[in-house]
């Protein structure tokens, strides 16, 4: 990731190439900027727990006025970034006893360190992420925190790895930047997972505590795709093809969720058998962020359309709208501990104008669900252009132009742009076509 981690880690966690991770207009994950929209509107982001049917707030760190949540352990502390419009991301923990806590508090005031996201946290509190080095370099980080008469410390995991989740052993799943695999660190060393026969990519998205690894893996494909993501399991040297998708989540029984391409649904992986979990009612898709040991699994559901994402908890074969925080209309589970408790992230909705949509392909590069910049680059020259004919008033020219925009993003969906960014960026160009003034 680059620039602002104010849409964080999250939403590229969402990263399917089949599902929606999140509203460009609407949000951007997993974790930036708020969007402004006409009459002054604009997005707020804010993360929160889920517990016995309660959705709570879990605010901001000083200075910032918005959040995100990317992780939870199994005693309840809560990891991601907390942010505001002028810039500044913070990483944080955040737990019932002392509510959230800015991550740099705990560095010693030489480390050199400036943390901006949280991507994960494991029971014995150690949290990784990404932050800048030296003032200049954004580098990934493994940090121990302080116990009794020691320090908090930090491991340096480098520039050219992405973390994503981290097990109770302390090993650290994400992808090499450097060759566009998956890979683990573990005691010092990081291990590239391979590729699939033929295959020439993939990432790691979460670690169980057998180090066995939910991710993803890139497959040739025919013209003009020319590659497919394949969600995989990678256990004991061997990868799994679970097929076209993404695999998300795995739990410490080898249970495995994502989303599939092949029915654009939500997916459990368990002794062989896939299971098309649905989608919530009146929605099309849906993606599965996570699981834990009793099967309890997490995500959010879409249209494809475009419009608003909810949020769910799939348990015995039931699939719960979790709702939104009060006044806003998106939610997105990401992650659920073993008590059952749920984090995630809650948005409100905002009219949309070009000046939103920039800033939201900013922070979808950023957060990674954009994986392209020269296509960030190419869609904002577009919405620059639209701007130019609506101010001569100019619609149909704007309107062709705004047509563009989406037959590139649908070109891209699933390759450079993930599903759910793509389908918001989509809806806010029909919204534009549909309301030139």
């Amino acid at each position: 990731m680059k620039g602002i981690l104010a849409v964080q880690v999250q939403l590229r966690r969402l990263a399917s190439g089949v599902c929606l991770a999140m509203t460009a207009s609407a949000l951007a994950m997993i974790g930036g900027p708020s969007p402004v929209a006409a009459g002054g509107g604009v997005i707020m982001y804010h993360a929160f727990l889920y517990s016995a049917g309660t959705m709570t707030d879990l605010g901001s760190v000083p200075g910032a006025d918005q959040s995100m949540a990317s992780d939870i352990n199994d005693v309840g502390q809560v990891v991601g970034s907390s942010f505001n419009d002028t810039g500044f991301s913070s990483a944080y923990v955040w737990s019932a006893a002392t509510g959230m806590r800015d991550l740099n508090t705990l560095l010693p005031s030489n480390s050199g360190w400036v943390l901006q996201d949280a991507a994960g946290i494991n029971n014995s509190g150690q949290v990784i992420g990404l932050g800048m080095i030296g003032g200049q370099v954004q580098h990934a980080y493994l940090l121990t925190p302080p116990a009794a008469g020691v320090n908090a410390s930090i491991v340096d995991l480098g520039a050219l790895f992405t973390p994503e989740a981290i097990n109770n052993a302390g090993q650290v799943a994400g992808t090499d930047d450097a060759h566009g695999v998956a890979a683990i660190y573990s005691a010092g060393t990081f291990t590239d997972l391979g590729t699939l026969p033929g295959g020439f990519g993939g990432g790691a998205f979460d670690v169980n505590d057998s180090s066995q690894v939910a991710g993803d893996a890139s497959v040739p494909a025919p013209p003009p795709v020319n590659q497919e993501d394949h969600a995989v399991l990678y256990s004991g040297g061997a990868i799994v093809d679970l097929g076209a998708g993404d695999a998300l989540g795995i739990n410490d029984l080898g249970q495995v969720v994502g989303t599939s391409k092949s029915f654009g649904h939500a997916f459990l992986y368990s002794a062989g058998t896939i299971t098309d979990l649905g989608t919530l009612p009146n929605f099309d898709f849906s993606q599965a962020q996570d699981i834990n040991e009793t099967e309890q699994i997490v995500g959010y559901a879409g249209v494809l359309a475009g419009g608003d994402l909810h949020g769910f908890l799939y348990r015995a074969g039931t699939m719960t709208d979790l709702g939104a925080l009060p006044g806003q209309t998106n939610s997105l589970a990401r992650r659920i501990n073993a008590g059952g408790q749920v984090v995630g992230t809650s948005w409100g909705a905002t009219t949309v104008t070009t000046n939103s949509m920039r800033q939201a392909i900013n922070q979808f590069l950023a957060s990674g669900l954009i994986k392209n910049a020269g296509i960030a680059n190419s869609l904002i020259a577009k919405l620059n252009a639209v701007d130019v004919a609506r101010a001569i008033g100019d619609c149909i020219t704007a309107a062709n132009i705004a047509q563009a925009f989406i037959h590139e993003l649908q070109a891209q969906v699933g390759k450079s742009v993930d599903a759910a960014a793509g389908s918001t960026l989509i809806a806010d160009a029909k919204f534009l076509i549909a309301n030139c003034p």
